[in-house]
């Protein structure tokens, strides 16, 4: 179990990576900016703005500050929101315990869902391949006939869809469930 667990953390990493990339990019292609706060105040000046920008390391190239990010991410400091200056690790971490409920009330609500449509589905499907398993299916006419019997989608019968007698015969049905 643990190899597995591994050998899909590893090949979780590089699309990871991909994806602070793209995020990282489309971040620097939003308008405003970390410095937009500043720049609409009239008491700022240009000099001041300047000096924040080499302060926050925004004057060198695209791929270094993308580079310094990640090792600064990597090492667990995730900065200061632009917002209210507290570090982004305290905001992330006081919106935890909301995160997980709502996770946790989507996975009930999916599973509440999900449990009788697979009940239904499954025994839709055992009845459909219990009429088709008589003695007389293996011959190509009764086969035909024991078809029509079945429903074409084991859900019809939750949405009301009935299929009318004489209709197509089953798609790839097999004999056994």
């Amino acid at each position: 179990m643990l190899p597995i667990v591994g050998r899909r953390a590893l090949h979780a990493l590089p699309l990871l990576l991909i994806i602070s990339l793209v995020l990282f990019g489309l971040l620097h292609l939003a308008p405003g900016g970390p410095l937009s706060t500043y720049l609409e105040n009239p008491n700022v000046r240009p000099e001041d703005i300047e000096r924040l920008r080499k302060a926050m390391g925004l004057d060198r190239p695209l791929g270094v500050q993308y580079l310094a990010w990640l090792a600064a991410f990597v090492r667990g400091d995730w900065g200061y929101s632009y917002a209210d200056g507290r570090p982004v690790f305290d905001r992330v971490m006081e919106r935890i315990p909301a995160t997980l409920e709502l996770i946790g009330a989507a996975c009930a609500l999916a599973l509440t869902i999900a449990i009788p449509v697979a009940v239904v589905a499954a025994s839709a499907k055992l009845l459909c391949a219990r009429a088709t398993l008589t003695p007389q299916t293996f011959a190509p006419r009764a086969r035909q006939r024991a078809s029509f019997r079945c429903r074409s989608d084991p859900f019809d019968e939750i949405i009301g869809l009935h299929a009318p007698q004489g209709a197509v015969p089953l798609r790839n049905q097999s004999l056994i469930p």
